[in-house]
């Protein structure tokens, strides 16, 4: 009778580790057929692992960069290598902390002189109320940019404490990242993940439908001070490696941003306090017209006007400059 009590009960626990191992596996390999985050943090990663020694510029940020920003019209612009400017631009679904590990990875191959981190207001719109790190501090970012780097994943967890922990924990009960784990096998076992090609002009795809006026909204909320640690952590990685580290304003709305005056005043304050150099105290506002799919993108038709503002703002930084003809949009 014992026997078969360790039996029955054997069987939900071998289910239990079974699940946590998938939702592991899931969580940190960063898989999914159509997951476009990953694509997308692959594809950054790969420039990264083929840089040359010395990079001139590079470029962090959110999708607001990654929309505006088109990295060798900037390196012509400047005068500067294309194989030396390098734009590693995210989205706001991986946040201040990935980005802080994708800069520990660049400067552990190769030596930095200058780094932009370019971000939307936009990003520092979390709810105080809110304790929901999955969500807010983009978690599953944070493993995957970690590259299993458990260095990273230590200072990530000291800056975070328990609401890494918190987070760890739904993330490993999620029967999301469960399901994620079978597929991953079925892929193996039946050739191939199905993923899709997401990236097109060194950026994930834009949406087919672009914002209407009601969609924007008037104004953003308070900024939090959520992502701080991060944004010092970046601050002493520039210190420590003698990187010249600027940090400029993305683009938003301009509406949006007019009406957000005090919001944009505590970014203000915690970009000089975290040590890197403010480039401009204002965001690069958007006319509706030229507007894409999100509040803080740029429409593609628009992405060569808005890199020559971008190098405008952070030309009297760049150590070299050549004249060049200004593209036509």
């Amino acid at each position: 009778m014992r026997h078969y009590l360790h039996i029955l009960l054997a069987i939900p626990a071998i289910l239990l580790l079974g699940s946590l191992l998938l939702a592991f596996w899931a969580t940190f390999d960063c898989i999914g057929g159509d997951n476009q985050q990953c694509s997308l943090l692959q594809h950054q990663f790969e420039k990264l692992d083929h840089a040359p020694p010395v990079i001139d510029l590079l470029f962090l940020g959110d999708s607001s960069l990654g929309r505006a920003v088109d990295a060798q019209l900037f390196a012509r612009l400047s005068g500067l290598s294309g194989q030396r400017v390098l734009n590693l631009a995210l989205t706001g679904n991986f946040n201040l902390p990935s980005m802080r590990n994708l800069l520990a990875h660049a400067t552990s191959s190769a030596s930095i002189k200058t780094v932009v981190l370019m971000l939307t207001p936009q990003i520092y719109d979390i709810p105080a109320e809110s304790q929901d790190m999955p969500k807010y501090q983009a978690f599953p970012g944070v493993l995957w940019s970690a590259r299993f780097d458990w260095h990273l994943l230590l200072q990530t967890v000291a800056e975070y404490r328990t609401a890494f922990m918190r987070a760890a924990v739904h993330e490993l009960f999620s029967r999301k990242n469960v399901a994620l784990g079978v597929k991953k096998i079925k892929g193996m076992v039946w050739g191939g993940s199905g993923r899709e090609p997401h990236i097109v002009d060194d950026y994930l795809r834009p949406r087919d439908k672009r914002m209407t006026m009601a969609d924007l909204p008037e104004r953003f909320g308070d900024a939090s001070s959520r992502y701080l640690p991060s944004l010092h952590a970046i601050g002493n990685l520039c210190r420590q490696w003698q990187i010249q580290c600027l940090y400029l304003h993305g683009t938003v709305f301009g509406k949006s941003a007019e009406n957000s005056g005090d919001m944009i005043e505590k970014i203000n304050e915690m970009v000089n306090g975290s040590g890197l150099i403010l480039v401009n105290p204002a965001p690069i506002p958007v006319p509706f017209e030229e507007i894409g799919d999100s509040v803080n993108h740029v429409d593609p038709p628009f992405k060569s006007k808005y890199t020559v503002v971008v190098y405008d703002r952070l030309r009297p930084y760049l150590p070299v400059e050549r004249q060049a003809g200004r593209p036509t949009e």
